[in-house]
C-alpha cells in the first residue's frame, strides 16, 4: 500500500506534479527520465535496485505505471529506467 500520494499544481505555470512512495525515507539515490530543463520528467528514488518512490512532473498518463512500479518492489536497472524510450511497463511485467 502506498504511504504517501500527493499532487500539486504550481499556480503561476500550471505545471503539475504527482508523487507516490511506499514509505518515508529508505532511499540511497535519485534518478530521472525525461527533460529536466523543460520540467517534464519522472523522478525515481532508489533503494539499492528497487524504487520505493516516484514523482511525475508535467507528464500525463504515467500515474498508474509509476504506482505499479513502486508497489511491485521489482528490481530495476537504473540506466534502463532513465531511458524514455523504454516503456515503464517493462519494469513491472513478469
Amino acid at each position: 500500500m502506498l504511504g504517501v500520494h500527493a499532487t500539486a499544481t504550481e499556480p503561476r505555470t500550471g505545471r503539475a506534479a504527482t508523487a507516490r512512495c511506499a514509505e518515508p525515507g529508505g532511499h540511497d539515490d535519485v534518478g530521472a527520465r525525461g527533460d529536466l530543463t523543460s520540467r517534464e520528467f519522472i523522478a525515481f528514488w532508489f533503494a539499492v535496485d528497487r524504487v520505493p518512490a516516484g514523482m511525475d512532473v508535467s507528464i500525463w498518463d504515467v500515474d498508474d505505471a509509476v504506482r505499479r512500479l513502486v508497489r511491485s518492489g521489482s528490481t530495476v536497472e537504473r540506466a534502463a529506467l532513465a531511458d524514455s524510450d523504454v516503456p515503464l511497463d517493462k519494469f513491472t511485467s513478469a
